[in-house]
């Protein structure tokens, strides 16, 4: 009997030993939602690659972001553009990695993902997905959608961020 009740006492201080080790703070941390906005600016662009095939003209491209708003930092990157000559459409895709601060201070890295169509206008629509945050950035994902002239100094983003308890932004 009383080696039963060594083992009994000593698996009761291990699971108290590992219950007392979770800081309460993120037992206690709920996600919560937050609807941000920002503008990304374009520069240093530098084409890679460029094909033509047929009506279709193919470019790659390297960049660096400049956001601005919720999220502030250079966000270096690399596109692919699909323009048509007979419609004068284009559709694009890329991903970029902002080394960013947020407006309450918070830094660390975060990934973008965007996609969007040109129409023969010159104006664009697309989406932005922000994900795998690091440093105090992690746990931050979002999507955000834009409007405006590609190529104007300032394409505005509007979207909404899930923040979990390791990441950056207050409750509103």
């Amino acid at each position: 009997m009383t080696s039963r009740f060594k083992l009994a006492k000593i698996a009761w201080l291990m699971l108290m030993l590992v219950l007392t080790s979770v800081p309460a703070t993120q037992a206690l941390a709920e996600p919560f939602v937050t609807t941000e906005r920002g503008f990304t600016t374009g520069t240093n662009e530098h084409i890679t690659s460029l094909r033509q095939a047929g009506p279709l003209t193919i470019v790659e491209a390297t960049y660096v972001d400049q956001l601005t708003g919720f999220l502030i930092g250079p966000a270096p990157g690399a596109f692919q553009q699909i323009s048509n000559s007979r419609t004068g459409t284009a559709v694009f895709h890329g991903t970029e990695v902002c080394t960013c601060t947020t407006t309450d201070g918070r830094s660390g890295t975060i990934t973008l993902f965007f996609e969007g169509t040109t129409a023969a206008d010159g104006s664009s629509i697309g989406r932005l997905i922000f994900f795998r945050g690091t440093g105090r950035l992690n746990g931050l994902s979002g999507e955000a959608t834009f409007k405006g002239d590609i190529n104007s100094p300032n394409l505005p983003y509007v979207g909404t961020f899930i923040v979990t308890h390791d990441a950056p932004a207050q409750r509103r």
